[in-house]
């Protein structure tokens, strides 16, 4: 028995969509995956110590789950929660038991916001502004590595690696 031949239409259409989700990913990707911003605008960028090793939440499921039923969270490791488009809302900590510190950041990697959460509070904390991605870390570490809201993060291969404008 043959198998009926799909239209020539169809198969252009299936290989148009496909090269559109092709060149979304790779749009995403690579804002995602950008380079230090040394030459940002005329800009000097210093590169801060250290990095912070995360998990990308970059789903609906791992966004809304997040840092949940965890004891601990291992120095210098965090979770990076990952936008299509800019966010309004804000984050607490239903059945999170660690105390976190969570950086708001705007679609071109600056920091808008750090701010404190308390463990188990389902208060919602969040900044003022619109912000594109967030950054929870164990609480006070931030503070302790000299990261401050005007700093700049870059997501690559799950490191987020930190950066401040030279004067």
């Amino acid at each position: 028995m043959q198998r009926p031949r799909r239209s020539r239409g169809f198969d252009i259409v299936l290989a148009l969509c496909l090269i559109a989700a092709c060149v979304v990913a790779v749009r995403h990707l690579a804002v995602r995956s950008a380079k230090a911003p040394e030459a940002d605008s005329g800009l000097t960028w210093t590169r801060l110590e250290p990095a912070a090793t995360v998990e990308v939440a970059d789903t609906d499921a791992t966004r809304q789950h997040g840092l949940m039923e965890r004891d601990s969270l291992d120095a210098d490791h965090g979770m990076y929660f990952t936008y299509d488009k800019d966010q309004r809302g804000g984050f607490w900590m239903r059945n999170t038991t660690i105390a976190l510190s969570i950086a708001f950041v705007r679609d071109d990697g600056v920091i808008i916001d750090i701010k404190d959460m308390v463990p188990l509070d389902e208060t919602t904390v969040g900044p003022d502004v619109p912000y594109r991605d967030a950054l929870e870390m164990n609480r006070g570490w931030f503070k302790r590595n000299g990261i401050m809201i005007g700093d700049r993060a870059v997501l690559e291969a799950g490191k987020v690696s930190f950066w401040r404008r030279s004067l």
